[in-house]
């Protein structure tokens, strides 16, 4: 996705999560009519990842957050093993917590912070809990 141009990368991936959830969701759903006493939940991450992408001053955790797009690579072996066109700066580790990539596919902390405070808000509502007609 980060090799193709935005606007056609963008377009494609949102059309292969939205097919993906819906075939998650699908699973999740029979597995819970299969399995009654285990508690399922499906959480939306993706649309968590738009908010804090589009304006990480929405959450406390990802306040400090600066760099949107591209990683932080620590050192020059880190350097050599990645994709160079996507590296913003090099000798970043410091400064984490202002990345929103760690590298070409995990998020950092700061974002995976949010992300489990607001699963644990999701888990804690039981009328998400699947299945739905049970509710």
């Amino acid at each position: 996705m980060r090799s193709s141009p935005i606007l056609n990368s963008m377009f494609n991936m949102g059309a292969h999560i939205v097919d993906f959830n819906g075939r998650l969701a699908f699973i999740a759903h029979q597995f819970a009519e299969s399995y009654r006493d285990a508690n399922v939940f499906v959480f939306d991450n993706l649309r968590l990842t738009v908010k804090v992408r589009d304006n990480p001053q929405l959450y406390p955790e990802t306040k400090s957050l600066k760099n949107m797009e591209g990683y932080c690579v620590s050192s020059k072996a880190d350097l050599r093993a990645r994709d160079v066109s996507t590296v913003v700066q090099t000798d970043c580790e410091k400064e984490l917590d202002k990345w929103y990539w760690r590298d070409k596919v995990h998020t950092t902390e700061v974002s995976q912070k949010v992300q489990a405070r607001k699963m644990v808000e999701h888990m804690k509502r039981p009328g998400v809990m699947l299945p739905y007609e049970f509710w």
